[in-house]
């Protein structure tokens, strides 16, 4: 069960680092990173199925944290705003999904170093 938390862990951190890529979008032309920016919102909800599945595995595995808990309600929200930011094309919307995504991305950091034992 350990194994299974940390490869969902880790396919969770790859997705949201692959979703994240999209604020790179004016600075980067190279043409794989191109097929990268249109999967945004497919890695986002991959992201999102991975982080639920991690956190269930957690559950289960009696190992649940504060800062993975945090880490979790931060990208489910960041998905929420940029769903309906994707509906309703308001930029508020669209500026809070870039800041969840940001504070996801330092949250996740934060579960990371807190969690790992060297």
């Amino acid at each position: 069960m350990d194994i299974l938390l940390v490869v969902l862990g880790i396919l969770t951190a790859i997705c949201l680092l692959l979703a994240l890529s999209n604020g790179l979008k004016p600075y980067f032309k190279h043409k794989a990173l191109k097929m990268v920016y249109r999967n945004h919102k497919g890695f986002g909800m991959l992201a999102t199925l991975f982080g639920l599945s991690h956190f269930l595995v957690a559950i289960l595995n009696e190992s649940l944290r504060l800062s993975g808990m945090l880490s979790l309600i931060a990208l489910v929200l960041t998905g929420v705003f940029g769903m309906a930011f994707s509906k309703l094309k308001q930029k508020p919307l669209y500026i809070v999904h870039r800041g969840f995504a940001v504070i996801t991305f330092v949250l996740i950091i934060v579960h990371i170093v807190v969690n790992t034992s060297f």
